[in-house]
């Protein structure tokens, strides 16, 4: 854990802020794709963090938010972080384990609940073993049994995960707000 946590308590709650701007900026067109050829649109789980990166990247440069917002950053190999994930974001100091800010796992709504397992034991390890202040899932996409659904995903109550420092966050459309399970 950071040897500073009234500072990165701030600065968490600053991103945060920048992150539901950040959000509220990713358009139809990242959230699923036309095909050639087909009907139907496929949701990218890829596609919607590239454009969740640019969208965070040109506001925390705006703010001079002054830690690196690291994209599918691989951690084999690292010295002390001794797994083999590739997160989808993290907001930190690089070179520096005492201000690791944040994780962001990324899941469509529709993705797999094997897969929201897998990132949900992430987000935990880094917040428990690697002195991350927090970490967030973000859900993306609509659904109409939308938090149910998402629940249903999680393999694990929402209070033990904010218990953990783990939020879940869900932005159902373009444009709107993200909303906190709680």
């Amino acid at each position: 854990m950071s040897s500073h946590p009234e500072r990165m308590a701030k600065d968490y709650a600053r991103f945060r802020v920048i992150l539901e701007a950040a959000a509220r900026q990713i358009g139809p067109q990242y959230f699923s794709l036309p095909v050639a050829g087909q009907a139907k649109e496929i949701v990218r789980e890829r596609n919607f963090c590239a454009e969740l990166h640019h969208q965070l990247r040109t506001l925390l440069e705006v703010e001079k938010f002054d830690l690196l917002l690291g994209a599918e950053i691989d951690k084999s190999g690292h010295p002390i972080i001794d797994m083999d994930v590739v997160p989808d974001l993290i907001v930190h100091e690089a070179g520096n384990m005492d201000r690791n800010l944040c994780i962001i796992e990324v899941k469509p709504i529709s993705g797999a609940t094997d897969g929201f397992h897998k990132d949900i034991r992430t987000l935990g390890k880094f917040t428990a073993n690697y002195g991350y202040h927090a970490s967030i899932l973000l859900v993306f996409g609509s659904h109409e049994e939308g938090d149910a659904r998402i629940r249903a995903k999680l393999g694990a109550d929402v209070s033990e995960l904010r218990a953990a420092r783990i939020l879940v966050l869900w932005l159902r459309e373009p444009g709107s707000p993200l909303v906190e399970l709680t």
